[in-house]
């Protein structure tokens, strides 16, 4: 990782990473799907129940 000015800052380990690819990944994906129309929607719908998010695809 480097900062702003393209100093070194530390090492990520490949689980985090692949963590965080992973969620923006279905985020991604929520959004392009287009049943949400913003980040912090694909963010919530990924925690809510079956249920609700079965909601969020019915037209």
């Amino acid at each position: 990782m480097v900062d702003a000015d393209g100093r070194f800052r530390g090492l990520i380990a490949p689980q985090q990473l692949l963590t965080v690819l992973a969620h923006e990944h279905d985020e991604d994906l929520a959004r392009l799907g287009g049943f949400l129309h913003s980040v912090e929607a694909a963010r919530a719908t990924s925690v809510e129940r079956v249920v609700r998010r079965l909601w969020h695809r019915l037209p």
